[in-house]
Formats: structure tokens, C-alpha cells, sequence
């Protein structure tokens, strides 16, 4: 029951022609939440019927595990999710060691907008929801997770006891997190970045004990749409759950322990959560009513323990996104420009107190015949003695008058470097190739309040740099991309167009680059697209920067000796 996916599970699948209609005989609806619950849960929410008789219609693949329906135009798709939930129905036999699992049915249609059936066992999915490879995706293996799920209650009346959520959605999601690791592991960067949203600066305890299943009479609120940035409490426990029963696998070595759990739950009249947490005990011996109360702090430092977690840094975001999201580097050149890897970028541009620190550390020294930081010219940051101080007030304001030769040194100083300009624009545009960093989508409409720039604070409320928080952050949760202060990036100034359109990165020329715009400069600069020359040892009054970072591969993650995937123990397809 991932409610954020709950009002349209999605797949689709290949083309078989010349066979018989399979026969439905399951009479059983597939999803636990009736259409008043769903509308409880979502006002908004208004589908229409589409009857089974003009389901029976489309084309169709009848699998062993899925019969899929889709339209024409939906064709390349279905075949690809036909194939993925195959394989993964085999898995999920292996894993739970449960001989029979239930037929589920498939439905793509060539439209748009919401609709249900009386098809049993069905989800639905439209065109409006394939077209971005992550939603088409996470609708595949959220799939998993309802079949999973209801498997579980229907074979043994697990939710008879509503406390008993923890077991239910969270066998459901951890086996989708190992079919994750098998079919499409690039993900896990993205939910590495969710994970340290949900957890990482968070003081709350999660006790799993406490999670359960709630009827249409207990809904009181109205649902809110999660986003990276903002995911409501209730839905965390979707993440702590598989995070439970990975540990106790782990601390009871036991790679078996889900199947061998599920054998004695269906050799047991009774499901109670007092129940399952004896059989828990027993074989694993541990104390599961304390290992169900689990921290935000536990999961933030111990996720990266299992499948291919990372730990984000708090102060940095993961980039990610499929290969084939473009990016502008120039608005006048009609040219796009892909990234095939995903990274991470601060938050944040450098503050003066950040690179005081450097300075305190390292020096102010010479390079490329200029020192770092002009101080000559900055008034937020002087030498008194030995030290470098901020200006009272200055501190969280962004470090200006910076040379790149400076910029770089503060960037390894960190163990991190300079973001490429493609990297920069990528954080900064988005999966859309936005024009403003402060967008949330399209069409884009210039917004005077949204950034810090030129208008000397008739309307953004700063009349030269504001503090690097200030602003909403971007989609990706980068702040003050776009004004405040232009920032150095890695490449070499040059024509883009003579640039390869994969991984593109300037690596000759005179000038650095510097993008985005800044608080001197009037509302035309203020795009993602802004991109300036600068010699890299000259310092600028609008110039600041701020940090990148590299992310180890699903490859390099493999051959971590500590790192537990469970799936190595299971039999690949």
C-alpha cells in the first residue's frame, strides 16, 4: 500500500496475437483501499470506469505470473515491464519460498488521466504516466510491492492485527528494494538523496510496532503530494520498515530468514504482531520489540550498510536522472548536451566563513600571480594578525573576490572540486531543462522575488549578496543557483557547439567559466543558460563558487567488502 502510488499502479507488456483471451476467474479486487477510500484520501481525485469487456479488447500477453493489456502506442513499453515483473514474480517465489503467487493484470491505456475496473486484480496505467522513465519505473516495481503485500494478507490474514504494517509493507518493500538492486540499482542514488531528506538532520524515533493499517473511518486528513524535498511523516515509515528487516537479516546472518519466517507464520493459527514477534525472535535472537524502534540518525549512518545506499552528505545533493534528460548549455546555440552519471554539488555556494577556515588553514597564497582571495578590495573578510575574520554578520553570506586558481584550491582543501559547467546546469535545470533555477516546471514565468539580482532590493530584500539559504531551493534542493553571485566552474571558456554532446567539459582555452547569474546583474542574466569568461586568476565582485563531488559506481559499490546485497544469494536470471 505505497499510498503515494496507490491511486494508479502501473506496467505494461509485449504483444501475443492468436490466442485465446485468458479467463478471468478471480472475482477479488487487488487493492486493499476501496474508490470511497481513495477519495477520502484524495478529493481531487475523480477516475472513471472503464469496463473489463472493453479491456478484453486490447492486445494482450498472458505470462505466467501477469496477463497484460496495453494499446498500440504502448507496445515498447509493455515489453520491457512484461519482462522485468516476470523475472521478478520467479524472485519473489525464491525469496518467500511461497509456491503459488497471484495473477495480476496489467492495463495501459492510450489516454490520459485516472480510471479504475471491475477487472480483478488490476492496475491501470496511462500515457500521462510513462513519460518520464522514473515515474514509468517506479510504477513497475511498485507493483511488486502491492502484489507482495496482498499476497501476504490474503494467505494469512496478516492485517486482522492493523499493527501488523510492519511486516506486511515492509517484507513488501524490502523485496523491492532487492529486485531494485537486480533490475535497476541506478535508482538507489535517487533514493540515497530521499533517505538523507527523510533522516539525516532529524531527531525522531520510528517505532514500527505502532505502524498500522488504518480504515476508511480513520482517515482525517487530506493527503499531501510528496516531493524530494517535503515527505510527509506518514510515509516514512515506507523506509524505515525494509530498513528493519534488512538489519535483523544481517545481524542474524541468515540471508533465508524472510523464507524461513513465512513458513512458521503459515504454520501458526495465530497472526497477532505479539505472534510474529516470537517467531522473529526465535530465529533470529534478537530483541525485536527493540529493534522496531529505530532512529532517524540509525538509518542515516547504517542505510549505506545495504544495496546501493550512499550516504549524502547533509551539506550536498545527489544529481541523478536518466541519461537521456537534456541540458543547455547556451541558449543561443541549438545544441543539447546529456549526462550519463550522476554526482553530487553543495547545497550552497561557499559562505565567507567557510573559506575563512581555508584560509586559517592554508594561507592566502599566490597562484597564477594572484592571491586566492583579493582582500584589497573585499571589505567581508579581513587579515587581524595571523587570522582572517569575517565581518560581523557576513559570516553565511557567500565568499566573493575568489580567483578559480582559489576556488580549486578550497574545492580539494574539502576533498571534493569544481563542478563542469554541463554538471552545474544539469543541478540547476532539472529533469526539464528549466530556464530558472527557481521553476517548478513549465511554462516558466520570471518571478522578481524568487532570486537575489540586479534591482538593488526593490523587490528580492537584498540590495547587494544575500545569505547562501536564502530562496527556495531548486527541484534538486540547490540553493541560489540562479543570482546572488555568478560561480566558477571546472571548464575552459570556449564555443559550446564544438563540445560532445555526452559528458561535455571545455578542457582548453584562455578564460574559465563562470554561470548563472548575480545580484549586480538585471533580470536577463538570471537564467541557467548565463555563462561568463573570466582569466582564472582575476577576481570578481560578483563571483563566488561552490563544490562538486564524485559518487562511487554500482560497479565500485559491488566490490565493497562490507557492504550487504542481498540478492548475491540469490539464483540470477
Amino acid at each position: 500500500m505505497l499510498k503515494k502510488y496507490l491511486i494508479l499502479s502501473v506496467i505494461f507488456l509485449t504483444l501475443l496475437r492468436g490466442k485465446e483471451k485468458p479467463e478471468i476467474k478471480n472475482k477479488e479486487m487487488c487493492l486493499f483501499f476501496t474508490l470511497d477510500t481513495l477519495k477520502g484520501l484524495y478529493p481531487e481525485f475523480n477516475p472513471k470506469f472503464i469496463p473489463k469487456e472493453e479491456i478484453l479488447k486490447l492486445n494482450y500477453i498472458d505470462g505466467k505470473y501477469y496477463t497484460v493489456y496495453y494499446s498500440k502506442e504502448m507496445e515498447e513499453k509493455a515489453k520491457y515491464a512484461y519482462e522485468i515483473l516476470n523475472k521478478g514474480d520467479s524472485i519473489i517465489k525464491e525469496i518467500t519460498g511461497l509456491e503459488e503467487l497471484v495473477k495480476f493484470n496489467i492495463i495501459f491505456l492510450d489516454t490520459v488521466g485516472n480510471f479504475y475496473t471491475d477487472l480483478p486484480f488490476s492496475s491501470i496505467l496511462t500515457k500521462d504516466l510513462t513519460t518520464l522513465d522514473i515515474t514509468f519505473k517506479e510504477k513497475i516495481f511498485t507493483e511488486f510491492h502491492e502484489k507482495i503485500e496482498n499476497i501476504l494478507d490474503k494467505c494469512f490474514e496478516l492485517y486482522k492485527d492493523k499493527t501488523n504494517r510492519f511486516v506486511g509493507d515492509g517484507l513488501a518493500e524490502l523485496i523491492r528494494l532487492e529486485l531494485m538492486a537486480l533490475f535497476w540499482p541506478e535508482n538507489f542514488y535517487r533514493l540515497s538523496q530521499i533517505f538523507a531528506d527523510c533522516f539525516g538532520s532529524s531527531n525522531k524515533v520510528y517505532n514500527l510496532a505502532n505502524w498500522r493499517i488504518f480504515e476508511p473511518e480513520d482517515i482525517t486528513f487530506k493527503a499531501i503530494e510528496s516531493t524530494r524535498l517535503a515527505v510527509p511523516e506518514e510515509w516514512k515509515f515506507y523506509y524505515v520498515a525494509p530498513y528493519f528487516w534488512a538489519k535483523i537479516i544481517d545481524k542474524s546472518k541468515n540471508p533465508s530468514l524472510i523464507k524461513d519466517f513465512i513458513k512458521e507464520l503459515r504454520n501458526s493459527k495465530d497472526r497477532s504482531q505479539k505472534r510474529v514477534i516470537k517467531i522473529l525472535e526465535r530465529l533470529t535472537k534478537l530483541n525485536i520489540k527493540k529493534e522496531l524502534k529505530i532512529s532517524a540518525e540509525e538509518i542515516y549512518n547504517n542505510i549505506c550498510k545495504y544495496w546501493y545506499f550512499i550516504k549524502v552528505p547533509l551539506d550536498m545533493v545527489v544529481i541523478w536522472g536518466p541519461s537521456e534528460d537534456s541540458i543547455i548549455l547556451d541558449e543561443a546555440v541549438n545544441k543539447k548536451f546529456v549526462i550519463t552519471y550522476p554526482f553530487l554539488i553543495d547545497k550552497y555556494e561557499v559562505s565567507n566563513e567557510e573559506f575563512c577556515n581555508f584560509l586559517n588553514a592554508n594561507g592566502n597564497k599566490k597562484e597564477g600571480g594572484s592571491y586566492w582571495l583579493e582582500l584589497d578590495c573585499y571589505p567581508e573578510i579581513e587579515k587581524i594578525g595571523n587570522n582572517y575574520v569575517v565581518k560581523k554578520g557576513r559570516e553565511k553570506y557567500p565568499v566573493r573576490w575568489v580567483s578559480w586558481y582559489g576556488a580549486k584550491a578550497f574545492a580539494l582543501w574539502k576533498n571534493k572540486r569544481l563542478p563542469t559547467e554541463a554538471e552545474w546546469k544539469k543541478a540547476a535545470q532539472g529533469r526539464m531543462g528549466l530556464k530558472y533555477s527557481f521553476s517548478r516546471g513549465k511554462p516558466e514565468i520570471w518571478d522578481s522575488t524568487k532570486c537575489n539580482w540586479g534591482d538593488e532590493g526593490k523587490f528580492d530584500g537584498y540590495e547587494y549578496t544575500a545569505p547562501v539559504f536564502a530562496y527556495e531551493p531548486s527541484i534538486y534542493g540547490c540553493y541560489n543557483l540562479v543570482g546572488n553571485v555568478m560561480e566558477w566552474v571546472e571548464d575552459w571558456y570556449g564555443p559550446v557547439e564544438k563540445l560532445p554532446i555526452i559528458n561535455p567539459k571545455g578542457d582548453s582555452g584562455i578564460y574559465k567559466v563562470h554561470v548563472g547569474g548575480c545580484f549586480k546583474y538585471k533580470k536577463e542574466w538570471q537564467t541557467t543558460y548565463s555563462r561568463i569568461a573570466g582569466l582564472p586568476n582575476a577576481s570578481y565582485s560578483g563571483v563566488g563558487f561552490r563544490c562538486a563531488k564524485d559518487l562511487p559506481t554500482i560497479e565500485e559499490m559491488k566490490k565493497e567488502k562490507d557492504r550487504k546485497i542481498f540478492l548475491t544469494n540469490i539464483t540470477r536470471l
